[in-house]
């Protein structure tokens, strides 16, 4: 698995994390309302409150992601494509040095 793959993986499963667990609270405060213990206007009011804590969450989050990618720096296909002939390169040199030794 590559690691832009991996990467988009994990901020997908954070942001599944954070959306269900908005939904559970969305429900037990529901529940706190119909018991009486709280009013509807702060229950809307908490659950707003919530889901901008958990947005901020989710962008820092997200935020991390982006800066740990550009820190590892992966190289690029292009790069890769000049190594491989690096290396071609190199091989058929040892190959010369080895038929000039024997």
């Amino acid at each position: 698995m590559k690691l832009t793959e991996l990467l988009r993986k994990i901020n997908l499963l954070h942001a599944g994390i954070v959306s269900f667990t908005l939904d559970k609270l969305d429900e037990f405060i529901k529940e706190l309302e119909e018991k009486g213990k709280l009013t509807e206007a702060e229950g809307k009011e908490l659950i707003q409150k919530l889901k901008k804590i958990a947005e901020k969450q989710k962008e820092e989050f997200k935020k991390e992601i982006e800066e740990t990618f550009k820190e590892l720096k992966p190289a690029t296909k292009e790069e890769i494509e000049e190594l491989k002939k690096e290396i071609e390169k190199l091989k058929e040199e040892i190959e010369e040095l080895k038929e000039e030794k024997f």
